[in-house]
């Protein structure tokens, strides 16, 4: 069984995040929808972290990476535990999740 953070593998790994990010970023462009646009966050993050991680490995710094995608998987749950709530709020309240009719919103 091959690894896969190996030195043939790290171009290949490198554009795997890449697209990660880009899905993400076309996932968030694309949909009106709250759900749809944490979940390209997700994804996006996701890419960052590969990409995190595989540079950590290039430099042998593996230990850094795998300490900073920890905080930042931390930072994530937080993050979209917050942005859940509010959705539930919004939708309990008004019935629908359209990012776009949150700016009728009044603080």
């Amino acid at each position: 069984m091959t690894e896969i953070f190996n030195p043939s593998n790290l171009v290949l790994n490198y554009f795997v995040a890449t697209l990660l990010i880009f899905m993400g970023i076309y996932g968030m462009a694309s949909s009106r929808n709250i759900l749809k646009l944490l979940i390209g966050i997700e994804v996006a993050s996701k890419g960052c972290m590969m990409a995190i991680l595989t540079a950590g490995y290039a430099l042998q710094k593996i230990n850094y990476a795998q300490a900073l995608i920890i905080l930042m998987v931390g930072v994530e749950v937080i993050v979209i535990a917050v942005a859940l709530s509010l959705i539930i709020k919004n939708y309990i309240q008004r019935h629908n999740v359209d990012a776009w009719k949150l700016k009728k919103l009044k603080g």
